[in-house]
């Protein structure tokens, strides 16, 4: 899949909205799997058609800086390797 997009920096506690997308090279529909970084995950989202963009929400509760990468399958079980990561950082508050 392609490098998810999004906000590169935040804050915690607040939800951002990153996107992707794929083509299956047999136009099959597809499934996506986004790492957040943070030890959770999407599971997987879908079924999708083939190329078409997605969207999904995460919210980041600590401060840090977090490799957020996605990967996809298949209709048939058949999965990608992992993007490259959006490296998403959730600087701390100053006071």
């Amino acid at each position: 899949p392609d490098t998810p997009s999004g906000a590169i920096s935040g804050k915690t506690g607040i939800s951002y909205s990153y996107s992707t997308s794929t083509i299956d090279t047999d136009s099959d529909n597809v499934y996506y799997w986004f790492d957040w970084g943070d030890g959770s995950n999407s599971g997987w989202y879908g079924p999708h058609d083939s190329g078409y963009i997605i969207n999904l929400s995460h919210t980041w509760e600590a401060d840090g800086t977090y490799p957020l990468k996605v990967k996809a399958k298949d209709i048939n079980g058949a999965e990608s390797e992992w993007s490259d990561p959006l490296v998403v950082s959730m600087p701390k508050n100053k006071i």
